[in-house]
């Protein structure tokens, strides 16, 4: 991923963009020797499918965000366990929306499960495919490599929900250089946002819940409701 000099234009949100058709639907090789085809968003679908309506509303509405972001950013100012002016600068940022989105993205969908790293690498299929179709495939990095990825699930099986702070720089390429993760995940610490743990000697990062608690209120009260929901 190229270094940027500031974040892009504030669009939709990065976890509700619609699946694109993709000209190649990928193939999934398992341990026998079929074989199951699925396209970007196939297994996000299926999750939503048993999402309860009022937890679905919030999701839809996230993609209007940018819209009320000072509503929700004075709400996690007010939840800062840290009032450092340094701090609250990065909490009331646009890197903060975005972390947001993607930790209200695992909390409503529910990805707590020791296979959910599956649906979470679905989200960001999704995001890949609708980038290349716009010419914009350079915001994110080159796919995983197979490593990455086994490392990725090994982390996610062990502690559900955990990130490698570098693999979450990845998630969130579309909205920060990579650069910006680690003031950002300082600052969302020191505010009690996230936590920071070892595992499988690997520096991760676990929302704490508070984040997703703001938005859980913030959402409704703003009165946010996506097209046909």
């Amino acid at each position: 991923m190229s270094d940027r000099q500031s974040a892009p234009k504030q669009s939709a949100s990065f976890w509700l963009e619609a699946p694109v058709q993709p000209k190649r639907t990928a193939e999934i090789a398992s341990t026998e020797t079929a074989r199951a085809l699925i396209r970007p968003g196939f297994l996000v679908h299926a999750r939503m499918l048993t999402m309860r309506e009022d937890s679905k509303r919030n999701f839809f509405a996230l993609d209007q965000i940018g819209r009320k972001r000072s509503v929700i950013l004075d709400r996690l100012v007010q939840e800062s366990a840290c009032k450092d002016e340094a701090i609250l600068r990065i909490v009331r940022s646009d890197a903060v929306l975005a972390l947001a989105e993607f930790t209200y993205a695992i909390h409503v969908l529910g990805l707590t499960g020791p296979d959910d790293s599956l649906v979470l690498l679905d989200l960001h299929n999704v995001r890949a495919a609708a980038l290349a179709k716009r010419g914009d495939a350079h915001a994110l990095d080159a796919p995983f490599t197979d490593f990455e990825l086994l490392h990725f699930e090994e982390i996610w099986r062990a502690s559900p929900g955990s990130l490698e702070q570098a693999m979450l720089a990845r998630f969130l390429g579309h909205a920060m250089p990579k650069e910006s993760v680690e003031p950002l995940m300082t600052a969302c610490e020191a505010a009690g946002f996230v936590s920071r743990k070892a595992v499988h000697h690997a520096r991760t990062v676990f929302s704490t819940g508070v984040i997703e608690s703001v938005l859980a209120e913030c959402l409704p009260e703003i009165g946010l409701r996506a097209e046909g929901h």
